[in-house]
């Protein structure tokens, strides 16, 4: 992949957190405590995972204080709390947590355009 390619791969990837971070936070509450300020994007399989990075299911909106002082620090109480609250999502994440997935640098535009346009079906990366 040419210099130029990787740059541009680099610059959808950051555009596609934002978007995602963006429609996450717009639930307009802390999934933990119900709170509704500071809020952040929190992935329950890490970022690290390029599969599942901006899937719907993957993505939880936690206040700061929630994410970083519970879902960080206690990560057996939060995956606990999470399968019980979110059971589907809990197992569909399990199910596809080692799967792997290339992305062409095309695939990340139509990415940003689902994210910006909600549409929540095609944010499913591995539907059944």
């Amino acid at each position: 992949m040419s210099r130029k390619n990787k740059a541009g791969v680099r610059w959808w990837i950051k555009e596609c957190d934002k978007a995602y971070a963006e429609l996450i936070r717009s639930k307009g509450k802390c999934e933990w405590c119900g709170g509704n300020s500071l809020l952040q994007c929190s992935h329950v399989i890490p970022r690290t995972n390029k599969a599942l990075r901006w899937d719907i299911f993957n993505g939880l909106c936690l206040c700061y204080f929630c994410h970083l002082h519970v879902w960080h620090k206690d990560p057996l109480k939060s995956i606990t709390w999470f399968s019980e609250k979110y059971p589907e999502r809990y197992n569909y994440l399990m199910e596809n947590r080692n799967k792997l997935l290339k992305r062409l640098p095309e695939d990340y535009e139509k990415l940003i355009k689902n994210i910006k346009e909600r549409n929540f079906r095609s944010l499913v990366t591995f539907p059944s």
